[in-house]
Parts: C-alpha cells; structure tokens; sequence
C-alpha cells in the first residue's frame, strides 16, 4: 500500500499478485485487484485495467474505481458498457456520488450516447440518440464542460433539425474555437439559410472577411443569397472579389 502510495509502480506489482496468489480468499483480496486496474490504467492500459476491475464484487470498492472504469470506457469507445455504468448515478438516485464527478459523469453520459451517431446516416435511430443525450449537454452548458457541449448541441441540432438552434450553439463555439472558428462560423451560416437568409448573407460575408479556407464557399453562397433576393447591386460592386475567388466553374 504504501509503494502504491508513492506510486512505485514497479515495485507494487510483484508484491500484489503474490499478495493474491497466497491469500486468494482474503478480505483485502478485492483492494489488491483495485490497486492492480490503477496501476494498468495510469499506464494506459485501459483493457486491461477493465480486466482487473471485473475481478471485484463489493460495491463499496466498485463505486470507488467508477471514474477510472468510465474513463477506461469513454478511451476504449465502448459506449453501451459506459452507459450502463453511469446510468444509475446519472438517471438514478444513488447518493455516494462525489459531487466533484458529477459534471464529468453527465460529460460522459451524453457522450456515450452521442457518439454512437459516429459515421451513421440520419435517421429515427440517431435521432432518438441525439434527443436522449441533448438535455445532459444541456445540463453541463454551466460547467467547465460547456465548450466541448455546446460544439455537440450545434450537432445535434442540427441533425434534429432545429436549425436556429443549431446557428446559435455554431456561433458560440466559433467564438471559444480559434481553430475550428471559421469552420464553426460557416455552419452557423448554413443553418441560417433555412430561417433567416438575410442573417445569413451576413455571416458568409464574416466568413469570407476571415480570407481562409472557407472564403470561396462563402463568397459563392453570398452571391446566390443576395441574388435570389434580388439585391443585385451588391453583386456587381463585389464583382472584382467575386472573381478572385469564386472557383472558375461556378
């Protein structure tokens, strides 16, 4: 225990596996297998730390290693098994939640639903999976995990068709993503078009003011809006602009 404490790793393998093999019945038995899935799970070996896990029945020490269990989930992409895991402290009522996981556990939660949509065309099934993960993002729009929800509402907004909804949450995230900010912009911009194009005109022409990857689509998409709601001299004081960077076949 204490070279577990220390973290002496190296030290604390061989003594608890010959812990188990004398003493396979003893009370500490179950603690030795815990420290044993830290030990894997610290090095990264999420499978196996899930190994050493199942060999525990007390749910005293089981609710102990929940957060590294869910974290072995969420890293191995088992989503059902993660579910099933946090279902209880997030839909539940058990009261032996540390309050400083909570946040983190909804995280996951809405997560492992969400991210069962991964590659899946839209359809009732994703759907019923986005509406089933949209009120625990929600839920975390006041946590420290409100960047990372708010980039997954706009998704799944989207995919729901709430298209307003869907413009606002892009927008947000194209504020705190520097990175992905033109990205996120642009899709604001595409979901405006179903509501509010003159909105929209206004978000392309902000895409295309950013001059990065994202300004050809976004001059061209300007040009139809403002020509399908015949605001036509625009159009042809941007003519220069338009040239230099809508792509020659349009």
């Amino acid at each position: 225990v204490e070279f577990w404490r220390d973290e002496e790793y190296g030290l604390v393998k061989p003594q608890a596996n010959e812990f188990i093999k004398r003493y396979p019945d003893s009370e500490y038995v179950e603690s030795v297998w815990a420290m044993l899935g830290h030990i894997q799970f610290m090095e990264l070996n999420y499978a196996k730390a899930l190994e050493k896990y199942a060999k525990i029945s007390s749910e005293d020490i089981l609710n102990k290693v929940r957060l590294n269990r869910a974290q072995c989930y969420y890293q191995l992409q088992k989503h059902r098994e993660l579910i099933n895991l946090l279902r209880p402290v997030v839909e539940g009522d058990e009261g032996d939640l540390n309050p400083d996981y909570q946040n983190l556990f909804v995280y996951y939660y809405a997560e492992a639903h969400y991210r069962q949509l991964t590659g899946k065309a839209i359809n009732p099934q994703s759907r019923l999976l986005c509406r089933k993960a949209l009120p625990f993002y929600s839920y975390l729009l006041k946590s420290k995990y409100a960047d990372r929800a708010m980039t997954s509402l706009a998704e799944i907004n989207r995919i729901l068709g709430e298209h307003k909804n869907a413009a606002y949450y892009y927008e947000k995230s194209s504020q705190i993503d520097e990175e992905m900010g033109e990205d996120l912009l642009y899709q604001a911009a595409s979901m405006q078009v179903h509501y509010d194009k003159k909105k929209a005109m206004g978000t392309f022409a902000r895409v295309f003011q950013m001059r990065g990857e994202k300004a050809a689509e976004a001059s061209y998409n300007w040009m139809l809006l403002m020509f399908g709601n015949r605001h036509f001299e625009p159009i042809v004081k941007s003519k220069s602009q338009l040239l230099k960077w809508i792509p020659e076949d349009k």
